[in-house]
């Protein structure tokens, strides 16, 4: 029940971080497909994050939730990333990931596009098919680690009509050993 509860507080944070965590940053990075570099940590499989684990008092948990607006697509064959998201306020150095919500949007959804959930140490997650879930697939790696999402349309060319990114929300859940 434990876990239930907390995972149902960090769902609550990612349906208020909008309103919250509200980011009027618009830095938006384009980096060509050929010189993106990344660990693809898999294709996004929506889990529940409900598992039961058994309770540990020399543990600390806690969650942070953050919330970008998506960057505009101009062209074809280009990464396009969001602005970085991290912790608002401290934790544990040795803080890892348990669990991360996320929800993406975006006008006017180009053929093809492809969506990826990245951290800053340089691992990124497929999350085209899952508009809003939630997944373990960075669970062990740095809760300290600034998150951003990537959009891409494979090929060449210009996009038309223009993709705007809309609001992106990410709930981070993690533990660390005390």
């Amino acid at each position: 029940m434990k876990r239930l509860n907390r995972n149902f507080f960090a769902l609550l944070a990612l349906i208020f971080s909008s309103l919250m965590f509200s980011s009027t940053s618009i830095a938006e990075e384009s980096i060509p497909m050929s010189e993106h570099k990344f660990e693809l940590l898999g294709d996004a499989a929506p889990t529940s994050g409900l598992m039961a684990k058994p309770f540990n008092p020399s543990t600390t948990t806690g969650a942070w939730a953050g919330s970008v607006v998506g960057p505009t697509l101009y062209h074809k064959g280009e990464f396009y990333n969001s602005s970085r998201m991290g912790s608002p306020t401290a934790i544990p150095t040795n803080a890892t990931v348990t669990f991360v919500y996320w929800s993406w949007n975006i006008t006017n959804k180009p053929e093809g596009l492809v969506v990826y959930l990245c951290d800053s140490i340089g691992g990124c997650l497929k999350i085209t098919d899952y508009q809003s879930a939630g997944s373990d697939a960075f669970q062990g790696r740095s809760a300290n680690a600034e998150y951003y999402f990537a959009f891409i349309v494979p090929g060449s060319g210009s996009i038309s009509p223009v993709p705007f990114g809309m609001k992106n929300n990410l709930v981070v859940n993690w533990t660390s050993n005390n």
